[in-house]
């Protein structure tokens, strides 16, 4: 215990010396290829503590406390360390020749994680940038740092003035876990009541459409009957005058007032289907539908026919 108290305070005094975080790590990860494990783990240790940390720099951290405390039998504080790497980088593996025992705890720390890993997310909205996160298996997140300002989480959200730089998620140290984009906050879907849509109705959903239809046909109809009504007028004045004509003279008017006749009576029929589907479709009633304009930042509404 003695030993170790002194090892602890040499490292302590000889780190003092160092430049800082990526000193520290550099002198831990010596001390674990040499086997000094105490040694490695009092320098991942102070300088994890420093706070100077970069994220590659605290993946390392983490793998060397992880192998040295493994090393020395220590396995719960082993399995400890490699959660909180593994937290970071699911995909992580130790150097292929390692310690079938080493790798056992690292194997036993995903096993526990159960592929659960640090999700967070940034957005940016109008007024702020929001931070959520989802998964923090192993409570590594301590607060959100954005250009000078640091807010602390509360429940796994924090809102940071809105900024268009990167969003650093700090430890309890102050070590940079990882820095997450800001990404632009979706517009907030607005929910229509059941039954309305939001896209156009087509052209043949709509009743003007039939409207006009039967309008038109109803002019053919009319055309046509006019049509008739001059041939039939004009096979009476053949008739009545029958005498100066013959009977051949009266098949021209005749036919003409045959053809326009049906003419009439089909241009009529598909004019009230027409205006029947008109009815129908209208029945249904006029409906505003409202849907989110461009950019999100307000509404449009659209009378539907």
């Amino acid at each position: 215990m003695i030993a170790r108290i002194v090892l602890v305070l040499v490292v302590m005094a000889s780190s003092a010396m160092a430049g800082g975080a990526a000193d520290l790590v550099r002198q831990a990860k010596e001390s674990l290829h040499e086997l000094r494990y105490e040694e490695a783990l009092v320098l991942a240790d102070r300088a994890w503590r420093t706070g100077q940390a970069d994220a590659g720099e605290l993946h390392t951290i983490f793998a060397v406390s992880g192998q040295a405390a493994g090393a020395m039998n220590r396995g719960e504080d082993a399995q400890l360390w490699f959660t909180r790497w593994l937290s970071l980088d699911p995909q992580a593996q130790l150097p292929v020749g390692t310690s079938p025992k080493l790798t056992a705890l690292l194997d036993k720390a995903r096993s526990a994680l159960a592929g659960s890993s640090l999700d967070a997310r940034a957005e940016r909205g109008a007024d702020a940038t929001s931070l959520t996160i989802a998964s923090d298996p192993a409570s590594l997140v301590a607060a959100a740092r954005a250009d000078s300002n640091r807010v602390e989480l509360v429940a796994g959200k924090a809102s940071l003035p809105k900024t268009t730089r990167v969003i650093d998620l700090v430890d309890r140290y102050g070590n940079v876990i990882v820095s997450l984009p800001i990404g632009e906050q979706p517009a907030v879907p607005i929910t229509l009541p059941p039954g309305e849509r939001t896209e156009k109705p087509s052209l043949f959903a709509r009743w003007p459409t039939w409207a006009i239809v039967a309008a038109g046909f109803a002019a053919v109809g009319g055309g046509a009957l006019w049509v008739a009504v001059d041939a039939r007028s004009e096979i009476r004045e053949l008739i009545a005058d029958s005498p100066s004509h013959q009977f051949a003279d009266t098949i021209g008017p005749q036919r003409r007032f045959e053809r326009a006749q049906l003419t009439a009576q089909l241009a009529f029929g598909a004019s009230a289907a027409a205006a029947l589907i008109a009815v129908v479709v209208g029945v249904r009633g006029d409906r505003v539908v409202v849907t989110p304009a461009s950019g999100g930042g307000a509404v449009s509404w659209l009378q539907r026919f």
